[in-house]
């Protein structure tokens, strides 16, 4: 699945230092670089996003992960960008349910409950579809 905040690359004048205002590191075209050990990688948006807030509205109350959306908004970003495609959206919700890398610390109880009730009304409002958790790594 692409990245929800992925919007493009911008074009890189060789002879400036900035994109459309924007400070551009020219540290990282130095003969010895950038020292990478030190650097962070950018933070997702932490925020829930309007197209996240629509989707939430639209599912039933009973199902609604508010829960989820309060404590991790960027995973309901993800889950909402991902709904419309089934089998995308059952690989989300699995490699979130499921630890496939061993040590993660897990979620509180009460956003678990959100991701199971998502994944059981994911499974019966597609119940046509060839079974949407077939091709999920089990």
């Amino acid at each position: 699945m692409a990245s929800i905040y992925r919007t493009g690359y911008a074009r890189i004048d060789a002879e400036s230092t900035t994109i459309d205002g924007a400070y551009v590191d020219t540290e990282a075209h130095t003969p010895n670089g950038p020292n990478w050990g030190e650097r962070r990688r950018a933070q997702p948006i932490n925020v829930l996003l309007p197209p996240t807030l629509r989707w939430m509205e639209a599912l039933p109350e009973v199902v609604r992960p508010t829960t989820l959306g309060r404590l991790f908004p960027r995973i309901a970003n993800r889950l909402a960008a991902s709904w419309s495609s089934p089998h995308d959206c059952a690989a989300c919700l699995h490699s979130l349910l499921v630890d496939d890398r061993g040590g993660r610390k897990g979620f509180p109880a009460e956003v678990l409950d959100d991701l199971s009730d998502l994944r059981d009304y994911l499974t019966q409002q597609n119940p046509l579809q060839d079974d949407i958790w077939s091709d999920v790594k089990r």
